[in-house]
C-alpha cells in the first residue's frame, strides 16, 4: 500500500502543477480583453475660489439671436452678475475689459479635410479682468448655453470667471488680425479647462496654460488640424489606454498562480498525512 501511494502523490502533484500552467495562461488571455474594455473617463472640473460656478441671467425668449443682439446679452451679463462675480473673486478694484467674440474649429478643419479652413463664430465672448493694470483673469460668457447646473438653457445666459493669468496676458495682446478660438472641452459648454487659440495667416499660436499644454510655439494650421485629426482617431484613442490595464492583468496572473500552488500544496500535505496514518501500524 506505501508503495502504491507514493507515485500517487507524485502524479497527483504532476496533475496539479501542469493545470497551474494552464490555468495562468488563461488568466492571462481573460485578462487582458477585460483590462482593454475598462476606460476611465477624464472630465473633472475642480475650480478654485477664484472661479466660480457658471451663474444665469434670463434672455428674452425670442428664437435665434443676431451676433449683435447676442453680444449685447452678454455685455448686460458682465455688466450685472459679471461685476459681482469679478468684485466677490478678485475685489472691489478689478476691473473688465471689452468683449471679444470666440470662434470655433471648423468641421474640415477638424477631420483634416480642410486644414485651412476658417473658424466659425460662435455665441462665446471673453473679456480680460485686470487687477492693478494687470491682467489676472478672464470672463467667459456664453448666450444660449446652459444654467448653473450645466443643464440647456436655450434662452440664458451663462457665465464663468476663468483664473488663468497667462490666457488673460494672451487675449490682451491680440493683434488685429487674429481670430480667438475656443475649444471647449465639454461641447456646447464653457470650463475653466478649454483650450484657447489665436488664429491669423494661416498659423495657429496658443493661449493660456490650457491650451500651452498641447500646442508649443507658432505652427502652421494645416500641422494642427492634423494633429486633431489625429487624436480623434480610433488609433489614437486605443494608444491612450492606461498603462494601469496592463499591471492589472499582471496581477490576475500572479494571483491565479499563487492560488494553484496553494491548492497543490493542501492536496500534497494531506496526501503525506494519509500515508502516514497508513503506514503508522506497520512501523510499530
Amino acid at each position: 500500500m506505501p508503495g502504491r501511494l507514493t507515485p500517487l502523490v507524485l502524479i497527483a502533484t504532476a496533475v496539479v502543477l501542469a493545470l497551474g500552467g494552464q490555468w495562468a495562461v488563461v488568466g492571462r488571455v481573460a485578462g487582458a480583453p477585460a483590462a482593454a474594455s475598462d476606460r476611465t473617463a477624464s472630465a473633472q472640473d475642480t475650480g478654485a475660489a477664484a472661479s466660480a460656478a457658471p451663474s444665469t441671467t434670463p434672455a428674452p425668449a425670442s428664437g435665434e439671436a443676431t451676433t449683435a443682439a447676442a453680444q449685447a446679452l452678454a455685455q448686460d451679463w458682465v455688466d450685472s452678475e459679471g461685476s459681482d462675480l469679478v468684485a466677490r473673486s478678485l475685489g472691489p478694484g478689478a476691473s473688465t475689459g471689452t468683449l471679444i467674440q470666440a470662434h470655433a474649429w471648423a468641421p474640415g478643419f477638424l477631420d483634416g479635410s480642410a486644414p485651412y479652413a476658417a473658424p466659425v463664430p460662435q455665441p462665446v465672448w471673453a473679456a480680460t479682468v485686470e487687477v492693478g493694470g494687470e491682467p489676472t483673469a478672464v470672463l467667459v460668457i456664453r448666450v444660449g448655453s446652459q444654467d448653473a447646473d450645466g443643464a440647456a438653457e436655450p434662452g440664458g445666459v451663462s457665465g464663468v470667471l476663468v483664473d488663468d493669468a497667462d490666457l488673460a496676458t494672451g487675449l490682451a495682446g491680440l493683434e488685429p488680425q487674429e481670430v480667438v478660438v475656443h475649444e471647449a472641452v465639454d461641447p456646447g459648454g464653457i470650463s475653466r479647462q478649454d483650450a484657447w487659440y489665436a488664429v491669423a495667416r494661416r498659423t495657429v499660436r496658443a493661449l493660456g496654460s490650457a491650451a500651452s499644454g498641447c500646442l508649443a510655439g507658432v505652427v502652421p494650421m494645416a500641422t494642427y488640424s492634423a494633429v486633431l485629426r489625429d487624436r480623434s482617431s480610433p488609433t489614437a484613442v486605443a494608444a491612450e489606454q492606461p498603462r494601469q490595464d496592463e499591471g492589472g492583468s499582471d496581477l490576475a496572473v500572479w494571483l491565479t498562480s499563487a492560488g494553484v500552488l496553494l491548492i497543490g500544496l493542501t492536496i500534497l500535505v494531506l496526501t503525506i498525512r494519509h500515508e502516514r496514518r497508513v503506514m503508522a501500524p506497520l512501523r510499530g
